[in-house]
């Protein structure tokens, strides 16, 4: 399936980077596709959650979104930039993507993340978006 850059989708059963935690909500877990890389290849996503208050402890790690519920996410919430998922496109349901502005602020943010620990994940995701 193709998606637009900055697609929300809701994933099922990811395993946290970090915490090595299993998701297992019914609905799935909300995440943002940054970029499309093609109807055969992986995506690489970023994952949200309703806990805003984060923000305030580690700036530099999360990127606090608008009042967005449009997309399918609640009112506010943040983007862990911490950690890049990839998983195999597999036709998943996609939401209304990020406006424009919303994702171009998210993708800078995303580059100046200063992070001494950037998986292999991370690193691919980089030379899409750089």
């Amino acid at each position: 399936m193709e998606y637009e850059e900055g697609t929300i989708l809701k994933l099922k059963n990811i395993k946290f980077k970090g915490t090595n935690k299993l998701d297992f909500r019914m609905n799935g877990h909300p995440v943002v596709v940054p970029i499309y890389t093609g109807y055969n290849d992986d995506i690489f996503y970023f994952t949200s959650s309703s806990k805003v208050n984060h923000y305030a402890t580690e700036k530099d790690r999360y990127y606090l979104t608008g009042n967005l519920p449009k997309c399918g996410l609640p009112l506010t919430c943040i983007i862990d930039l911490k950690h890049v998922y990839r998983a195999v496109n597999a036709n998943f349901l996609p939401k209304v993507p990020l406006p424009s502005q919303e994702l171009k602020k998210l993708i800078n943010k995303a580059l100046d993340y200063d992070s001494k620990n950037l998986d292999e994940d991370y690193l691919e995701l980089l030379k899409y978006i750089s």
